[in-house]
């Protein structure tokens, strides 16, 4: 059986999110020394997911300044051939759980309203952690600048609050599905 282990990310991680990215297609792909900022100075908001030496998935993320509350995540990205195994579900899960020590009990994101993935896997882990999931516009298309590429609205999905009990739920039931170990190599 092979084992998808979740953890915060390092230096030597930032090269491996950035090729993630690369290979998605589908997500903003930014320089390669943004993704080894974030797997260093933001490591406790981001998460890398892997099943042996392959990365399975990875989430940039940030707590907003002066919020301690919420956790921003600004990509998420599961290579495909680990889709269908709910390696995001997983990171975010775990994700949460390790910002709430803390105090974060709010996720947040924006995406396009035509990112029907995403949308279906941020409003579904509300639903599944009983949070409200609020969604007003963020970004509305004419603040992003004309590169030739056409930018939609961004919308903000706010999550929460994340009960920590079904949070804890959800994690073992994601845990029943598959084994997942933690950065101590312990199962969770």
């Amino acid at each position: 059986m092979f084992v998808i282990k979740i953890r915060t990310p390092s230096v030597e991680d930032g090269a491996a999110i950035w090729e993630l990215v690369r290979g998605a297609g589908s997500l903003d792909l930014n320089s390669p020394y943004a993704y080894l900022l974030f797997a260093d100075y933001f490591r406790d908001s981001c998460v890398v997911a892997y099943e042996n030496d392959q990365l399975a998935g990875a989430i940039v993320g940030l707590t907003p300044p002066g919020r301690d509350d919420t956790v921003f995540v600004w990509q998420i990205g599961v290579d495909s051939r680990f889709r269908g195994r709910q390696v995001g579900r997983r990171m975010l899960a775990w994700l949460v759980q390790n910002v709430r020590a803390a105090g974060a009990s709010y996720l947040e994101a924006t995406v396009t309203p035509d990112n029907e993935p995403s949308l279906r896997m941020f409003r579904g882990f509300a639903r599944e952690v009983g949070a409200l999931c609020n969604e007003s516009l963020r970004y509305p298309a004419t603040a992003f600048p004309h590169t030739g590429e056409d930018h939609g609205d961004e919308w903000l999905l706010r999550i929460g609050p994340i009960p920590p009990d079904a949070l804890s739920q959800l994690t073992h039931q994601l845990n029943n599905e598959e084994r997942v170990a933690t950065s101590g190599g312990h199962t969770r």
